[in-house]
């Protein structure tokens, strides 16, 4: 495993998280990018921002109904709220970058109609399963790319392709890859190769924590820049963040956050 550590800047990235639909309306998100400036961010990550089902709560981060339209009632196209808010950032001197989620959709999403054997859809729920609190089951309506079939995979990157070039030719400057436990080392290798294609310097973060490590150092080839420690969660004495940080450092670097983005 080989980690092309030129691509990282002298220091690590200074990232703000920035969950969207918080903002409510794209002016209020362009008037915040100053105050995050202030804090000594270098880059602004947001969330999803793509609008989901009507009266579905969390849509705009689980189940994009549509990749074309933002949470954002003031902008009418998610091409024109990434211009907006890459203009805003750069003024200020941030590097936009957004959450990509290959792998949930809505199950009323127009890949979904036209592709369904791409997924596997949860129209209603199975009561007869078991619970597990660790792995709770989809919500009903939610469509769920395979994306470790071949075919399936082929139909959701060649789906992002031509957004991805208008989003970065918008001044998009990278992505934070999420759901990675949800695909093999072969569709990150693919999906990352495109990536680069697109905009070679863009930087690409892969959210890793709580995928088993196994899954993560067969990434090593995939040519992540930066992927993510579980820092957040550590008690500053028990071993394990040593452990996971030489288990996982021939992959990429480990970025760090100060708190859980999610909650404990």
């Amino acid at each position: 495993m080989t980690v092309d550590a030129g691509r990282i800047a002298t220091g690590a990235p200074r990232i703000y998280f920035a969950h969207c639909p918080a903002w409510g309306r794209m002016d209020a998100a362009v008037a915040d990018v100053e105050r995050i400036a202030s804090l000594g961010f270098d880059h602004l990550l947001v969330s999803a921002f793509f609008r989901g089902p009507e009266g579905v709560a969390g849509t705009a981060r689980n189940r994009p109904e549509d990749h074309g339209r933002p949470v954002f009632p003031d902008t009418p196209s998610a091409d024109e709220a990434i211009e907006q808010l890459a203009r805003a950032a750069a003024a200020e001197g941030l590097k936009l970058l957004i959450d990509l989620d290959f792998h949930h959709f809505d199950a009323g999403h127009r890949l979904v109609a036209d592709s369904p054997e791409s997924f596997l859809l949860h129209r209603r729920s199975d009561d007869s399963a078991p619970l597990d609190p660790r792995r709770p089951r989809p919500a009903q309506g939610v469509a769920l790319a395979r994306l470790n079939d071949g075919q399936s995979a082929s139909t959701v990157l060649a789906y992002f392709r031509p957004l991805l070039a208008r989003w970065f030719a918008a001044g998009l400057q990278g992505v934070r890859l999420v759901g990675i436990e949800r695909a093999g080392a072969a569709f990150w290798r693919d999906a990352v190769g495109q990536l680069r294609e697109l905009s070679p310097d863009a930087l690409i973060l892969g959210e890793t924590t709580g995928t088993p490590w196994d899954q993560v150092v067969a990434l090593g080839d995939a040519g992540l820049d930066l992927i993510s420690s579980s820092v957040a969660w550590w008690d500053g004495r028990a071993r394990w963040l040593v452990e996971e940080y030489e288990a996982l450092r021939g992959v990429a670097p480990l970025l760090g956050a100060p708190e859980a983005p999610y909650g404990p």
